[in-house]
């Protein structure tokens, strides 16, 4: 199958073509739309590996022996031909229509036919049974002698589902399905005997030792669940199917013939347990991206998606809102409104929301909306390194050497980094709070980490790093310690530290780390190094989750860009009147993202890394306002009024100590002026130092311009 772009060199391929001239207009639309998105084989579902059968309908009641034969045989050995050319949907009161693809089916089929599995979740009413259906289907008929499982929330959607792969087969040209007397015809079983292929269901139970138990039984390579948020006790018969079915997968491998779990589900709901279950298995994985299929081999996926996921398990998780799948908001209020259920029903089903019950968010519904709203699909721009650690940056390449010439904070949230909790980072625009870049890394060595956070800093220079002083934060701080002065960076000023922080102005530390801006002794670090990151307590915390959450949401709400961030911050919840992560999920993001906010808004001394948070607090008094702000020009004024107070203190100097006092009134005349034209806003000060600057320079305007 042609799933990579140097898939097409292969010598069973040399003479495929892509199928423009298909009849299937979804197909040309999804390769257009990822075009546009800047996927490099966006080609790739329009494969035909025989040039033969561009303008042959599979349906005719024309063709030859031979057309047939080739036919066949380019369902074997391609899929995206069964899907685009083949299968006809029957619809209720109208005829059979061709299967209609969207990003979510795709990635779906994309991600089985790599053995990987994949997460999919969907919006109702938008295909999922269907692609489940037709994907159960093409194996039942290409495979041989083979068990495929199809683990459902109760015997209503089996039904549905068995109903639903019995009208495609029938729709299929009689010369593709050759069906026999010992085919099962009934609402639990599925087969396809010419090839010795059996769809084995199952449901939901009714106790955990029952759901263990038929999950031991549920024993294939191949494992579909539909609706697992809503399966009774998954969280028991899952594992079990899943442990049970790892020596056919290896088998399947071996054999070279499709394999992998497929998930698919509506979001379901966290606060009872196998909602939890499956929200948490859903969000260890990797966030779907259309771009993945650009990656050059199947090895070289796993190793991204084990490198920056948060499970152990190789996944991949798709979530498609409805945008995503190209329905309009009118559509999708219409679908609400013409649904039966509560509003926290329609959340899940429409929303895309994982919902829990009576526990209350932090955030009103405007800035959920907010949030929601501001994630980027598709992502820019991917910056993987040799380490396969992958940058996820929120600007477009050609512009990130530009945009990085203001400085950007990133924010590190740290762990052990062996598979259960993450190192998550954020990088955030200094002067807007907007995201810029995110990371999350799993498995990995913490030398080569540190090595990786150190070449960050070294390639984009006006970066600052706040890094959260936990699990591995020591380990990583030491080793930056030691890396950044061998390249010939000076870490007080690029590594939030509590000296610069907490000290007072005459503090003996305080004036040792003021001495010089250039690299010191490997000692000198060794002697402060406990004093390098935020250190998280209940009353860090109590602030991080109050104030700055509350502020930055505010000012930034519109900019986290990142859907991890986004969903992370949308599944925050108040307990027991306090802000945190609900059980079923993490904070590693949101706390990586609030530790750079509250650098810019918390921070002191901000002067000593090369940063100001003036700009930023201006626009947010700005904004508050209702005005546009311009940032270029408040920067020009800025530097303006600098150029105006060292001319007002050499002024200032020169009146004190000249003795003429024609010469002293002249330049007091000039002093005059110059005071006239300074701006006195005290809301710009960002800092102690500003703020006394600014109410002494409103004392030199009362003495001169009374």
């Amino acid at each position: 199958m042609i799933l990579r772009a140097n898939d097409w060199k292969r010598p069973e391929y040399e003479d495929a073509i892509v199928h423009f001239k298909t009849s299937n207009k979804s197909f040309l639309k999804l390769a257009y739309i990822q075009k546009q998105m800047g996927v490099k084989h966006w080609y790739c579902c329009l494969a035909l590996v025989q040039p033969e059968l561009e303008f042959v309908d599979p349906h005719s009641a024309n063709l030859t022996l031979e057309q047939k034969s080739m036919i066949a045989y380019e369902m074997f050995i391609n899929p995206w031909y069964f899907f685009r050319e083949i299968v006809r949907v029957p619809q209720e009161g109208a005829d059979p229509v061709p299967f209609m693809i969207h990003r979510g089916s795709f990635a779906l089929i994309w991600t089985f036919f790599n053995n990987i599995d994949i997460a999919l979740l969907l919006i109702r009413q938008q295909g999922k049974t269907v692609v489940v259906a037709t994907l159960l289907v093409y194996l039942k008929r290409i495979l041989k002698n083979s068990r495929t499982i199809l683990l459902t929330k109760d015997a209503g959607l089996r039904s549905e589902t068995i109903d639903k792969m019995k009208k495609i087969r029938d729709t299929l040209p009689k010369y593709l399905w050759v069906t026999m007397k010992t085919d099962a015809d009934n609402s639990e079983i599925f087969t396809y005997m010419n090839r010795n292929n059996k769809l084995i269901t199952a449901i939901a139970q009714s106790n955990i030792a029952s759901a263990q138990n038929a999950g031991r039984g549920l024993t294939s390579a191949r494992l579909f669940s539909d609706e697992c948020a809503f399966t009774r006790y998954i969280r028991a018969m899952l594992p079990a199917a899943l442990a049970s079915g790892t020596t056919a997968r290896r088998i399947a491998e071996r054999e070279g013939v499709p394999y992998g779990n497929v998930f698919t589900t509506t979001p379901g709901k966290r606060d009872e347990e196998d909602g939890k279950y499956i929200y948490e298995l859903f969000h260890d994985g990797y966030y779907w991206d259309d771009k993945l299929i650009d990656v050059e081999t199947r090895s070289k996926l796993i190793e991204l998606i084990n490198s920056n996921s948060k499970g152990d398990r190789v996944l991949i998780h798709a979530p498609f809102n409805h945008r995503q799948l190209g329905m309009s908001d009118l559509e999708l209020y219409d679908a609400m409104a013409n649904a039966s259920g509560t509003r926290e029903e329609k959340l899940r089903d429409f929303g895309l929301q994982w919902t829990a019950g009576s526990l209350s968010s932090p955030l009103t519904v405007d800035e959920s909306r907010m949030i929601r709203d501001s994630v980027i699909d598709p992502i820019p721009y991917h910056e993987i390194s040799k380490n396969n650690y992958c940058l996820k940056w929120y600007y477009n390449e050609s512009d990130i050497k530009a945009k990085l010439e203001k400085k950007h904070i990133i924010g590190l949230d740290t762990s052990d980094a062996v598979g259960r909790d993450n190192i998550s980072l954020v990088l955030t625009n200094s002067e807007t709070l907007e995201v810029a870049a995110t990371a999350l890394i799993n498995e990995s060595n913490l030398i080569v980490f540190t090595n990786w956070i150190a070449d960050l800093l070294t390639k984009y220079l006006n970066t600052i790093l706040v890094i959260e002083r936990k699990s591995s934060a020591p380990t990583i701080i030491d080793s930056l310690l030691l890396t950044l002065p061998a390249r010939g960076i000076e870490p007080t000023r690029r590594i939030y530290n509590t000296i610069v922080q907490n000290r007072e102005t005459d503090d003996g530390d305080l004036k040792e780390f003021k001495k010089s801006t250039k690299v010191r002794d490997e000692s000198f670090y060794e002697v402060y190094r406990k004093y390098f990151g935020f250190v998280t307590t209940g009353a860090s915390r109590k602030l991080l989750y109050g104030e700055v959450l509350q502020t930055a949401v505010r000012m930034a709400g519109d900019k986290i860009k990142d859907k991890q961030l986004a969903d992370e911050l949308l599944s925050l919840v108040v307990k027991d009147g306090r802000i945190d992560h609900k059980t079923s999920g993490n904070d590693d993001t949101v706390i990586a993202w609030l530790l750079s906010c509250w650098f810019m808004l918390f921070g002191k001394r901000l002067d000593y890394y090369g940063v100001s948070n003036r700009i930023l607090m201006k626009r947010h008094v700005v904004s508050d306002e209702g005005e546009e702000f311009d940032s270029e020009e408040y920067e020009l004024e800025l530097a303006r009024q600098e150029e105006l107070a060292l001319q007002i203190d050499e002024l200032c100097s020169r009146s004190a100590s000249n003795r003429n006092p024609f010469t002293k009134t002249v330049i007091e005349r000039e002093l005059r002026v110059k005071l006239a034209k300074l701006s006195l806003d005290t809301s710009q000060a960002s800092t102690v130092g500003e703020l006394q600057e600014l109410i002494r320079n409103e004392k030199l305007q009362s003495r001169y311009l009374r």
